[in-house]
């Protein structure tokens, strides 16, 4: 899926709990939009990446959120729990990739 990091994936637009508005209702969501949100926000995860916009955050775990990047740290369980707290979010709703200090073939 192509388009801009802060453009809202289609199933976002249709329901508008989960436009990342701190009303997060996404575990209240049907199984199937659940995976949508969280795969639009891998996909963007790993344009990112390809790009190299990623490359300053080697070694590191990098947490996305509505497609943009929402944080990075050291260790992905207090990542996507501070991006939960500060964001109001389920934590299984944040997508977290790492970042190897190598490619990976």
């Amino acid at each position: 899926m192509q388009g801009s990091p802060a453009q809202q994936s289609e199933t976002e637009m249709n329901d508008p709990r989960l436009a990342g508005d701190g009303r997060d209702g996404f575990l209240e969501a049907a199984p199937d939009l659940q995976t949508a949100l969280v795969l639009d926000d891998f996909r963007a995860a790993y344009q990112h990446l390809e790009s190299g916009a990623l490359d300053q955050y080697s070694g590191e775990f990098a947490a996305f959120l509505n497609k943009q990047l929402a944080g990075t740290g050291p260790d992905s369980v207090d990542l996507r729990m501070k991006i939960s707290q500060e964001r109001h979010v389920d934590p299984e709703r944040i997508a977290i990739i790492h970042i190897f200090n190598e490619p990976v073939l």
